[in-house]
């Protein structure tokens, strides 16, 4: 847990991971999926998602699908 519930100030996470092991797989895969992430939807100065609007996500729904299907 990173904070309790109701907390208002911000906490720092250090992430420690070992070489050569499950950890470390996982991370990168999460590294690159939240490149991935960033390339296709981006983030604002506050690290939140920016908005679509409902055609900029039917767009990407109909892509992934189309993408599928090929």
């Amino acid at each position: 847990r990173v904070h309790r519930i109701g907390q208002n100030r911000g906490v720092q996470v250090f992430k420690m991971v070992t070489k050569r092991t499950v950890e470390e797989h996982i991370h990168r895969l999460i590294v690159k999926k939240e490149g991935l992430l960033e390339s296709v939807v981006g983030y604002d100065d506050q690290d939140q998602i920016k908005h679509f609007n409902r055609e900029d996500i039917l767009e990407l729904i109909s892509q992934i699908n189309k993408d599928v299907v090929d």
